[in-house]
C-alpha cells in the first residue's frame, strides 16, 4: 500500500499483492489520526462485506516474558498436596505444549507418580493448559486443567479448572 499522513488522517491505497489468497480483493482504507497505538477506520472501495479496520501498533506492545521452561511446585485437588512439574514448551503464535508430571510431597507420600501431555495458550491476559493424553496414568486418576494470569516474576499462580489452585516457580 501507498498512502498519505497529514493533520486529517491516513489514507492508504492499494498498490499490489505480494501473497494474494483465493476469492480476496484488495481495498483502501482511510482513518482520522491514530488514537494512542491504534489505527480504525474505514475500508473504501469494492471489498465485498468490507466496512471497518482496527489495527494497533505491535511495537508498543510490551512482550510477554518467556513462558517456556521447566516450572516446579505444587497444587491441591481432591488427593492433597501434590507436587507439579510443569515443563512448559511455546510452540509459536501464542500456542503452547506441556507436559503435567505430577508427585508425591513429604505431607502426602500416599500420591502417585504420572504424567499428561497438555495444549494451549499464553498472551496478555495469561495462560490457559488443557488436559490432552496420559503418559502415565495412575489407576483411579483423572487429568486436569489449568487457567493462570501471566507469570510474575518467575512464579506462575493459578486455578487448577474443578479443584482447587496451583503454584510453580522457576
Amino acid at each position: 500500500m501507498t498512502g498519505t499522513y497529514s493533520a486529517a488522517g491516513v489514507t492508504l491505497h492499494q498498490d499490489y499483492w505480494i501473497n494474494q489468497p483465493d476469492g480476496y480483493e484488495m481495498v483502501d482504507l482511510r482513518s482520522p489520526p491514530p488514537s494512542g497505538d491504534t489505527l480504525q477506520g474505514a475500508i473504501v472501495g469494492d471489498g465485498p462485506g468490507c466496512t471497518t479496520f482496527a489495527v494497533t501498533n505491535s511495537a508498543a506492545t510490551p512482550p510477554l516474558p518467556d513462558i517456556a521452561g521447566v516450572w516446579t511446585g505444587t497444587y491441591t485437588c481432591s488427593q492433597g498436596l501434590t507436587g507439579l512439574r510443569l515443563t512448559i514448551r511455546d510452540t509459536g503464535n501464542g500456542t503452547l505444549a506441556a507436559v503435567f508430571d505430577f508427585y508425591a510431597v513429604p505431607s502426602n507420600l500416599g500420591v502417585p507418580s504420572g504424567s499428561y501431555t497438555m495444549t494451549g495458550t499464553y498472551s496478555a491476559t495469561g495462560i490457559v493448559l488443557h488436559q490432552d493424553s496420559w503418559i502415565n496414568q495412575p489407576s483411579g486418576y483423572g487429568m486436569v486443567d489449568l487457567v493462570a494470569p501471566p507469570p510474575t516474576g518467575d512464579t506462575i499462580q493459578g486455578a487448577v479448572v474443578d479443584c482447587d489452585t496451583f503454584s510453580v516457580s522457576r
